[in-house]
């Protein structure tokens, strides 16, 4: 009877379950869709409208009410049918101003125990409620707010929510008017903590230190805590000693006192991980000593600090070390032979960009099975060594990073290693001077799961082989400044399906480009620049790379017409076409490309117009049409909306007309217009325009004056309109440019003299505000995992120095400065300030009227190298003074009217010839060929000088009787050196004498021999000619 009724009685029970699983309760369903009502979110993507919470539903297509229980991102408990877990995360991708969340919904799950808002744009609770609120989420253990807006008003709720055991509140807005006593005293179950990256958590003047030891202190059961750039001051360093349960502390980014935390970290026997990277820790190795006894310690964090000194070696005592980064600190010395076999444990070695030396041998690894990373970026002063015997590591490593180290020399070792790896996802091996030929295939046959391949700048050569097998996992493949040629195969596409970068710039690859590359369909860097690709750019890459951002064909043969209709490259932010044979007119299939950052399609064949649309790259930083044959107008219309455009090079193009008001922007920093056909006076389109720095407008037809509304270039420094027609004096308001290293206005008109107020222009003197920036973008580093590859435009400018053109480009800028003002009609004395330039490396005055004396103040170009001054009419002495220019490689100061001597020829001056001074009849002195009239005269020249002497051309003559005299002399030391060695040593004198006999019956013989031989062609030759006279 009894077993009957515990029967029933469990019937009962089952049954009364199974009615509570039916279904979420309905208080709960109603509380959720009210969320996802929520006024500040559709809970769509900004990217392609997804709906997030599109399961939430009332009922499905069949009018059938639905469980929330089944909804995505909702777990209940089986039994009861209670939510028990919210993963709410990552709903909103986009930034919503005032968005507020309803904390009061949550108050309907009483059995919530997981609660996941993180990643969302909540700023915090609507009108401040959620004290009372969340005192309804009494079972509430974790709670993740992380990546939101929150700040100090959420601190009373969160209070109340004595359960919690993981709390999340990193990235958010918390400040430090938080007193962490009162944030952190009720919450004494608190097992997880994270303060991570907030504004600032540190001391502020309210906080007091007890109250923070006292908040510290009672979170006994605290396991992981997370402070990670959350601003925290030294003062807390004594307490983090006291938390001796803590598994997992994390203080990257704390800029703490080295010392002093170290000393309160020894205390924590209990750490398994431990995370100190950059930090900025400036204290010698002997600090680390410190973490010695943390027995249990599994992962050390101490990369992208300043520690110095020998490696510590009491580190081999963390037996249980899996990971290990000690990378981008001041590490030197060797590094102990018995660490590393020690650490038997070991699953990631980082040790890059140290000071290491010595060697690091793969045989201190031998017996590591656990090894999967190893990491040896620019370690120091090391050398891989690989075993030369045959061996099969025990290890099967995930990622291999050893660039920058001479491989070669290792022979095939470094072959038969990686061919014993089947697991790699990641290889660097760039910089490494392989030549070991080809590519291999197995390399990637055999890691099928290979992501990351790197094998920049090596010498490797031959055809690049694919492998037979579709490589799924392949994201990144850089092989670039290789040896690789022939043509690449066809079907490259389509065994890299995936790839989101592939580099194979700088090598020989010849042929068309494959077309299966359009098969890419995630690929997002192509870079095929420096090769000898030609035909056209196909038409279904074209299509099939629409994630394309980065496209670099710079440097090869391609021809065709640029971006038909049907190109599809929406996305593209960085494209570079220049250097190729392109033709035709500027397609509409570049109007699609709406997020265009940068645009180079310098040195082609284009033609026809600019067209308009082109100002509808509103993105647009970059624009390069340099080199073309683009003709027309610009007009305001092409530019109008290009307001964050940097760069603009339109120069060596057949535009025309006058330059209008080509841009709404106030950001662009280089302008080049050179070698086109622009006329009139020059426009006032860059009008209060202070972040201009270079203004090229060289060869064109310009004419009238330098324009008064220049001076207001506040932050020119590179001014250069060489080669048009202006006229008129030089203004003084250009001497307003006070940033200016280069100005050259050589080859016009130009009249009147030069401005004393020239010295105002600082030319080189404030190299600290002075500096010229080129164009870096800000994907500049996207497909080089070594380093960033500045994939924008380097300024690049042509200036006259030491008599020949000469180009700088890029950062070498920021060394040059110099003025070139020749070819003019400039009249008037030099002025003594411009010898105040004391920076200047070019001055050129040459071919204009200037008349007067060379200033003395000149002897102050220290920095010069180049003076010309040649063909005006200067006159008076060359001052003395110059020969203290040490740098002066080029002084030309001819066809004046100078008179005196010429300098000493000391130091620089003893370099330069009679070229530098001719045409001056009253200038005398060496080099000069001959004695003026004037310096006998005058006395100028106390001791003539003959032709030979000093004339360049004889400088090198032989004295032909101090020749002959020591010619003898020699030969009879030499005779008499022979003589007393043959007296002295009766064995060497036979010897010789032996020698002579010798010689001399070979002499005869050969005489001998010779005169018969010639005896009987002689007889030969008579018979043959008495022959013929008889015949």
């Amino acid at each position: 009877m009894m077993k009957w009724l515990w029967i029933s009685l469990i019937l009962l029970f089952q049954f009364h379950n199974y009615k509570n699983c039916l279904g979420c309760l309905e208080e709960e369903k109603i509380a959720l869709l009210e969320f996802k009502k929520t006024s500040c979110n559709a809970w769509k993507s900004s990217d392609d409208g997804y709906d997030h919470l599109s399961s939430w539903r009332i009922d499905d297509e069949r009018g059938s009410d639905v469980d929330c229980c089944s909804w995505e991102r909702v777990y209940c408990n089986a039994t009861t049918g209670r939510v028990i877990q919210l993963s709410l995360e990552y709903l909103n991708d986009q930034f919503v101003n005032d968005c507020y969340l309803n904390i009061s919904l949550f108050s309907t799950f009483k059995e919530l125990r997981h609660l996941n808002l993180s990643y969302n744009s909540f700023q915090g609770w609507i009108n401040n409620e959620g004290s009372e609120r969340l005192v309804g989420l009494g079972k509430l253990e974790v709670l993740d707010l992380t990546s939101n807006l929150f700040n100090n008003s959420i601190v009373p709720s969160l209070i109340k929510l004595n359960s919690l055991t993981t709390l999340s509140l990193g990235s958010n807005y918390m400040c430090a008017s938080i007193l962490l006593e009162e944030f952190l005293s009720s919450l004494h179950n608190l097992k997880s903590l994270n303060l991570s990256y907030n504004i600032d958590f540190s001391a502020s003047s309210q906080m007091k230190k007890v109250g923070s030891t006292r908040s510290l202190v009672v979170l006994a059961k605290l396991e992981a805590l997370d402070l990670s750039a959350s601003g925290f001051e030294n003062h807390i360093i004594p307490f983090l000693g006291t938390l001796t349960s803590l598994r997992t502390l994390s203080l990257s980014y704390t800029y703490f006192d080295g010392f002093l935390l170290m000393k309160e970290l020894a205390n924590l026997h209990d750490l398994r991980s431990l995370d100190l990277s950059y930090s900025d820790l400036n204290c010698s190795s002997q600090a680390i000593q410190a973490l010695c006894g943390m027995n249990w310690l599994q992962e050390l964090y101490l990369q992208g600090n300043n520690f110095e000194g020998i490696f510590p070696p009491c580190l081999q005592n963390l037996a249980s070390l899996r990971i290990l980064d000690m990378s981008g600190n001041q590490f030197k010395g060797n590094i102990p032979s018995s660490f590393i076999p020690s650490l038997s444990s070991l699953s990631h070695i980082l040790l890059g960009y140290n000071d290491f030396e010595g060697t690091f041998t793969f045989k201190t690894i031998a017996n590591h099975s656990k090894l999967e990373v190893i990491d040896l970026h620019s370690a120091g002063w090391f050398e891989i060594e690989i075993e030369d015997s045959p061996w099969v590591p025990l290890f099967q490593l995930k990622e291999l990073y050893l660039p920058n180290y001479n491989l070669n020399k290792q022979g095939d070792a470094t072959s038969r290693f990686l061919s014993t790896q089947y697991n790699l996802r990641i290889v660097d091996l760039s910089h490494c001077n392989l030549d070991d030929g080809t590519l291999p295939t197995w390399l990637l046959e055999n890691n099928t799961m290979l992501s990351d391949l790197n094998l920049r700048n090596n010498s490797m050569r031959g055809q690049f082989l694919l492998p037979s097998d579709v490589h799924n996992a392949s994201r990144f493949i850089d092989i670039s400044r290789n040896c690789f040629d022939g043509i690449l195969q066809e079907n490259i596409g389509n065994i890299f399906p995936g790839l989101r970068s592939l580099n194979l710039s700088k090598n020989n690859f010849d042929g068309v480009i494959p077309s299966s590359i359009g098969h890419m369909s995630f690929l997002s860097i192509l870079s095929l620049s420096d090769n000898n690709f030609e035909g056209e750019i196909p038409k279904h890459m074209a299509m099939g790379c629409s994630l394309l951002s980065v496209l670099e064909l710079s440097n090869n043969k391609l021809r065709g017409p640029v971006f038909p209709q049907h190109f599809n490259f929406t996305e593209l932010a960085t494209l570079r076409l220049d250097n190729n044979s392109f033709s035709g007119n500027i397609l509409t299939g570049f109007s699609k490309c709406q997020f265009l950052r940068m645009l180079d399609i310098s040195n082609n064949h284009l033609t026809g117009r600019i067209p308009t649309w082109m100002g509808n790259f509103t993105y647009l930083e970059v624009l390069n049409l340099r080199g073309n044959i683009l003709q027309g107008n610009i007009t305001l219309i092409e530019f109008q909306l290009v307001k964050w455009l940097e760069f603009l090079d339109l120069s060596q193009n057949h535009l025309s007309g006058s330059i209008a008001s080509l841009l709404n922007s106030t950001s662009l920093s280089h302008l080049h217009l050179e070698g086109n056909k622009f006329i009139g006076p020059p426009s006032t389109v860059f009008v209060n325009n202070s972040y201009l720095m270079t203004l090229d407008m060289r060869n064109n037809d310009l004419f009238g004056g330098i324009p008064e509304w220049m001076s207001a270039l506040s932050g020119l420094r590179i001014l250069l309109l060489q080669r048009n027609h202006l006229n008129g004096p030089i203004p003084h308001h250009l001497c307003q440019l006070v940033m200016i290293r280069l100005m050259d206005l050589s080859h016009n008109s130009l009249s009147g003299s030069i401005p004393q107020s020239f010295n105002n222009i600082s030319f080189g003197r404030r190299k600290d505000v002075e500096y010229i920036l080129g164009i870096e973008s800000n994907f500049a580093s996207a497909y080089d995992n070594s380093g960033p590859v500045v994939m924008g435009a380097a300024e690049e400018i042509e200036f006259m120095t030491k008599s020949r053109s000469n180009l700088y480009r890029g950062y070498i800028l920021n060394f040059m400065s110099g003025i070139d003002l020749s070819c003019n009609n400039l009249t008037g004395d030099i002025p003594n300030e411009i010898g105040d330039l004391n920076e200047i490396h070019v001055l050129n005055l040459s071919h204009n009227q200037l008349t007067g004396s060379i200033p003395k103040s000149f002897s102050n170009l220290k920095q010069i190298e180049s003076l010309d001054l040649s063909y005006n009419n200067l006159s008076g002495k060359i001052p003395s003074e110059l020969i203290t220019l040490n740098f002066l490689a080029v002084f030309i100061v001819a066809h004046n009217n100078l008179s005196g001597s010429t300098p000493d020829m000391k130091g620089q001056f003893a370099t330069f010839s009679s070229t530098s001074y001719e045409g001056n009849p009253f200038l005398c002195g060496q080099p000069l060929p001959e004695v003026s009239y004037y310096c006998s005269i005058s006395g100028s020249s106390t001791k003539p000088f003959s032709t030979a002497s000093y004339d360049v051309e004889n400088e090198y003559d032989i004295d032909m009787s101090a020749f002959a005299g020591s010619f003898v002399a020699s030969f009879v030391m030499f005779l008499l050196g022979l003589a007393t060695i043959l007296y002295i040593n009766p064995y060497w004198r036979r010897m010789w004498f032996q020698f002579i006999e010798a010689w001399i019956y070979s002499c005869h013989d050969f005489l001998s021999d010779s005169y018969n031989k010639l005896w009987i062609h002689v007889y030969r030759f008579r018979l043959f000619l008495w022959k013929t006279l008889f015949d």
